[in-house]
């Protein structure tokens, strides 16, 4: 960290960068690409955390959803940070409608094609949150994990993308070619471009690379190179461009619908044995205050914050009458949690223990997304429901989030709580049916924390043929076993995870997911 006041330096410098030339953003030209091999991927990556790159409309739930990611920038690899629109926020150029520049709204069906501008965006609200509230906190998030990026190293990933209209994909932009030479660069791993908002500069990005390639030798290989590399992970589609332009000149690249389990009325949906962790109470004693600058910038109904050109709808902070709040939500407490519409793109990055990235359906915080054009029940019903895919985890997500808030303001190692360590020898094992398996794993606590275990056959994330049931046979501490059912088939999988929670103030879980598959 001896570099550390240097790279913050040029954090700054970029971001008064960034200022002076928002306004020629969109007049930016791709670098040349004539020597660069496109075609060329590294063997490996020195880095192997799930690599992003986050676009985001600006909206309320956006502010709580980077606020909260940031506390997770130690585990994952942001690329970048891009302004992007979306058919609730855009800005407008001053002098057309939306209409007159996007023939093909999501906003049409609420007059906003008729508008010049809706809701708009304050650029610059992410590099605020990163030379302030972050700043602050760095010195102490990064005593309590190295990985912690300075604040000026996530500026210099802060782009301004296409953020003038709904679905505006008319020009390149800083935020698109970032996106391009992301892609196009020879880093293995997989990119995750997060759509918080539209995917309209993504769709921008991807326009481009057609544009340049499509006539050239390289073409093909290259459309196989980024269907392998490039996922697209949204809650939603807010915009046209995915389905009228990705979907149809880019069907190969993954697409993954995240739970809308995070967002409005979240607190309402939530089983009564949780949404406590949403209310006010929770918030002011965890989150609210405390904790620093950045998690009081945290938006909460009735905090007082407000809300830089955002219209009478969505400034939730001041609230005179809590009985009578916007978006026809009903009564709430005051500092009870808002929103994080978008959370789920990032939780299901998170590196708990749970291998949702190696297979949607294993399931991960984010829950156990759809690809488009599958349809799910989003009414919570037990264990079955596509919600309950996300809300199963969402009490050990909220303590985690409690347990990162104190990294904020601990200024020692030890002042703070840090997640269990949870290994096993062999998470994918083989079994016949009628067989027992015994699974144990070995745990420590780098705190010296006594933990608890618990065992959960988690059957609606198996693969399944038959229709006894699946359950524990017997669970001791560290070690548990399964019994496959004699009615299972070749090829089918059973699901058990192991959950081990430290005994803190403020206890973190991390898990053990075993995939047994039947020969």
């Amino acid at each position: 960290m001896k570099n550390k006041n240097v790279k913050l330096f040029l954090g700054t410098l970029a971001v008064s960068m960034l200022f002076s030339t928002a306004a020629l953003a969109g007049e930016m030209e791709t670098e040349a690409e004539t020597e660069r091999d496109v075609l060329a991927v590294a063997e490996t990556s020195e880095d192997d955390r799930p690599r992003t790159i986050i676009t985001t409309d600006g909206e309320v739930d956006d502010m709580d959803s980077m606020i909260h990611m940031l506390l997770y920038a130690n585990d994952i690899d942001i690329d970048g940070l891009v302004y992007s629109a979306s058919v609730w926020h855009w800005n407008g150029d001053g002098e057309h409608t939306l209409g007159e520049i996007v023939p093909s709204t999501q906003g049409a069906r609420f007059g906003f094609d008729q508008m010049t501008e809706f809701r708009p965006m304050t650029i610059g609200w992410i590099e605020d949150l990163l030379l302030g509230g972050y700043n602050e906190a760095w010195p102490n998030l990064v005593t309590q994990d190295p990985r912690y990026p300075t604040p000026g190293e996530l500026v210099g990933t802060v782009a301004v993308g296409n953020y003038q209209f709904e679905g505006d994909t008319r020009e390149e932009t800083a935020g698109s070619n970032l996106i391009m030479d992301c892609i196009l660069d020879e880093d293995p791993r997989t990119l995750y471009l997060q759509a918080w908002g539209g995917a309209n500069t993504i769709s921008r990005a991807l326009m481009s690379i057609t544009e340049q390639y499509k006539d050239s030798d390289v073409w093909d290989a290259l459309v196989e190179k980024i269907n392998k590399k490039v996922v697209i992970i949204s809650c939603g589609d807010q915009d046209m461009t995915y389905e009228e332009y990705i979907a149809k000149e880019w069907p190969g690249i993954l697409k993954l619908n995240c739970v809308m389990g995070y967002g409005y009325g979240t607190r309402e949906a939530l089983p009564e044995d949780i949404s406590a962790m949403f209310g006010g109470e929770w918030f002011m004693k965890n989150i609210k205050f405390r904790h620093g600058s950045l998690q009081a910038a945290y938006h909460t109904f009735g905090d007082g914050l407000y809300i830089e050109g955002e219209g009478d709808f969505g400034q939730y902070g001041i609230i005179r009458d809590m009985n009578k709040p916007t978006h026809n939500r009903g009564p709430q407490e005051r500092y009870s949690f808002i929103s994080e519409g978008d959370s789920p793109c990032f939780m299901y990055l998170l590196p708990v223990g749970l291998r949702g990235l190696e297979d949607r359906n294993y399931g991960s915080w984010g829950g156990r997304p759809t690809l488009n054009g599958e349809t799910v029940e989003e009414e919570f019903n037990g264990q079955s429901s596509n919600g309950a895919s996300l809300y199963r985890w969402v009490e050990a997500y909220q303590e985690d989030w409690a347990a990162r808030a104190d990294w904020c303001v601990a200024e020692t190692y030890e002042e703070a709580n840090h997640a269990p360590e949870v290994t096993a020898e062999n998470l994918d094992l083989e079994a016949a049916p009628g067989e027992t398996v015994n699974l144990s794993i070995s745990v420590s606590d780098p705190d010296g924390d006594d933990t608890s275990c618990e065992w959960t056959a988690y059957g609606e994330a198996s693969v399944y043929s038959g229709s006894s049931e699946f359950a524990m046979a017997s669970e001791d501490g560290t070690s548990a076993s399964v019994v496959i059912p004699e009615d299972a088939q070749a090829g089918d999988y059973f699901n058990v995870v192991c959950a081990v929670k430290d005994n803190a103030d403020a206890p973190m879980t991390r898990y053990a997911q075993f995939i047994i598959t039947v020969k």
